[in-house]
């Protein structure tokens, strides 16, 4: 299983029309910043 798979098995219980970003790409973009050293926003 990848990271995008693992993301996507994840149930996202955000309100639908607050949603502006996929969960999904919240997740990767996560997991990227850390393999990539960031320490803060």
């Amino acid at each position: 299983m990848n990271i995008l798979e693992f993301a996507n098995s994840l149930p996202d219980h955000r309100q639908e029309v607050k949603i502006r970003h996929l969960s999904t790409d919240i997740i990767f973009i996560t997991v990227a910043a850390v393999i990539c050293g960031a320490q803060d926003w």
